[in-house]
């Protein structure tokens, strides 16, 4: 009897079978891993917005301080601090993240009525350009707060 002579190793089927198994775990981990970066870029949102809130609200005695008839106002679309368009530090503290559009203002108080139930008025919007969200946030002079959230269409 003759044996016939196998050499070691795989056959083709047995390397298709293992690529297909593999290329379907890596679709089904990329895809789930862009949904875990987009939660991630939506966390850092939020947590500059919370982040935003607590620096107004320390910050209005420093701002009241400085000047109480002025109005305060402050955008960012660049990582690194929070300024105002004089180049003050509108928010001590309060780095803006990569990727982030930035705004926060702040209005004094007013007894005078003539801005109405706008008077006292503070409030910031983040958009996260990677997760493509956009939060708004106010406060009014009765205490009362909004907080608005929305997809954006396209990215920045």
């Amino acid at each position: 009897m003759h044996r016939r002579n196998r050499s070691k190793g795989f056959t083709v089927l047995e390397l298709l079978v293992a690529v297909s198994i593999v290329g379907v775990l890596a679709g089904l981990a990329i895809q789930n891993f862009s949904l875990y970066r987009k939660r991630a870029y939506e966390a850092v949102a939020e947590s500059l917005l919370g982040d935003t809130k607590k620096a107004l609200e320390i910050g209005r005695t420093d701002i009241n301080d400085r000047d109480a008839e002025q109005w305060y106002f402050a955008w960012s679309n660049v990582a690194g601090p929070v300024r105002d368009p004089r180049g003050h530090d509108f928010l001590p503290g309060l780095m803006n993240p990569r990727d982030t559009q930035l705004s926060a203002w702040y209005m004094p108080p007013c007894d005078n009525g003539e801005w109405g139930e706008w008077c006292a008025l503070e409030g910031a919007t983040i958009r996260h350009c990677k997760a493509q969200k956009f939060y708004s946030w106010m406060k009014l002079r009765d205490g009362t707060e909004t907080t608005v959230e929305f997809e954006l269409p396209f990215p920045c």
